[in-house]
């Protein structure tokens, strides 16, 4: 599954960055939504039938929140970042999504974190320092050269 989910970013990656944009991202969302809503509807129904919601104030909150700030913002920020970054940068800043949200759950809902996970956080952000410092290097030299 993960080698999976590589392979999707690396080609929503890829044509993001080489697609010809005539409108922002933020213009796109609702059109980007709406269709991975009808492809995925029909897989839903077929998996798990017709769901059995009641809508009470709360649910229609979460729901409200999954629409509007996770899904839509979410959406907006990936499609900004990867338009406007190098990809292995905005890769980068891809994996340090859930080292962000493991230490948030670990110090807001006090939930406890392995050794493993602990390194895996560790290598993600050193990356990310690493990639951040290269970047530098790279735009010191292009500045400096004529």
């Amino acid at each position: 599954m993960l080698l999976g989910a590589a392979l999707a970013t690396a080609i929503a990656t890829g044509h993001v960055r080489g697609h010809r944009w005539t409108a922002t991202p933020l213009a796109l969302m609702p059109w980007q939504l709406m269709l991975a809503g009808l492809i995925t509807l029909p897989v839903a129904l077929i998996a798990h039938g017709l769901p059995q919601v009641v809508w009470t104030a709360p649910a229609l909150a979460v729901v409200a929140y999954q629409v509007l700030i996770a899904t839509g913002l979410g959406l907006w920020g990936t499609l900004t970042l990867g338009r406007s970054l190098p990809a292995v940068s905005s890769g980068m800043l891809f994996m340090a999504v859930p080292a962000i949200g493991l230490l948030s759950s670990m110090l807001l809902l006090e939930e406890g974190l392995s050794r493993p996970a602990a390194v895996g956080i560790a290598l993600v952000f050193a990356g990310l320092a690493l990639d951040i410092a290269s970047d530098r290097g790279a735009m010191t030299e292009a500045e400096i050269a004529p």
